[in-house]
């Protein structure tokens, strides 16, 4: 499924412009957050160069890496088709080395890898963007021709404060900012209920892992609808008091 997703043209083609106004943000923060004397960056993951685009025209050295052939052809600096955990560099050859929106969908033993790739091509700093304490049952969806369920984004870990500390005996975490989009609450139970009777999450460009099928369609349940929408009624009621944001950027130094 991996190649198949992520090689939607779809998916690519962003510009800061495009994206809405708290990924902007993000994106700003993610560029503030670079220490003064960086001269050489790699972003691991860099997708069609949301960010490799802005870096390449300020800083000597850029260089995006992607596994999908399809994100690469929007970046505009030097490029290199490989994956995150077969990172093809010698040891300390960038100043800073990015990973945004990428250690969330790493499965057990790539993700390990890829954190040692991430420290072991960096000189001085690694500077990561991840989900901050996502609920990933929340954005389940169910394939409707072999029933496996899956996170829309193909999102598979969760970080909280004390993962994102301790996220490498080679890194020390250094500066940490919550940002993004403000995360809605709501009713685990309300959702389990509307998920029981078949209103799971909907996303366009979702492709099952277990079989490749996309354009999966939202099902019709009135039981799973009336679930959902007391659960939309309980967000609109607790939103009202509380939001967390759902991203965060992280600067870890290396040791």
């Amino acid at each position: 499924m991996g190649n198949t997703y992520y090689e939607q043209k779809s998916l690519w083609g962003r510009t800061l412009e495009s994206v809405n106004k708290e990924e902007q943000k993000r994106v700003k923060i993610i560029l503030e957050f670079i220490p003064s004397g960086v001269e050489s960056v790699l972003d691991v993951g860099c997708g069609d160069g949301l960010v490799t685009n802005i870096l390449n025209e300020r800083y000597n050295k850029v260089v995006g890496l992607d596994s999908s052939s399809e994100a690469l052809s929007h970046v505009k600096s030097e490029s290199i088709l490989a994956s995150c955990y077969l990172i093809p560099f010698n040891d300390n050859s960038f100043d800073l080395v990015l990973c945004n929106n990428v250690l969330e969908h790493l499965p057990f033993g790539v993700y390990e890898r890829t954190l040692e790739n991430l420290s072991r091509v960096s000189k001085k700093y690694v500077l990561i963007s991840v989900p901050f304490n996502e609920d990933l049952w929340k954005r389940q969806i169910k394939c409707d021709r072999c029933q496996t369920v899956f996170h829309i984004y193909n999102h598979i870990k969760s970080f909280k404060h004390k993962d994102l500390e301790s996220l490498s005996v080679n890194l020390k975490l250094t500066k940490f900012i919550n940002c993004g989009i403000k995360e809605t609450q709501y009713s685990e139970l309300l959702d389990s209920l509307a998920k029981a009777f078949g209103r799971w999450e909907t996303y366009e460009k979702a492709i099952c892992p277990a079989c490749g099928k996309n354009d999966i369609p939202l099902r019709k349940s009135r039981i799973g609808k009336c679930f959902f929408k007391l659960n939309r009624f309980f967000n609109f009621v607790c939103n009202r008091f509380q939001k967390r944001y759902y991203q965060v950027v992280c600067l870890y130094e290396k040791l």
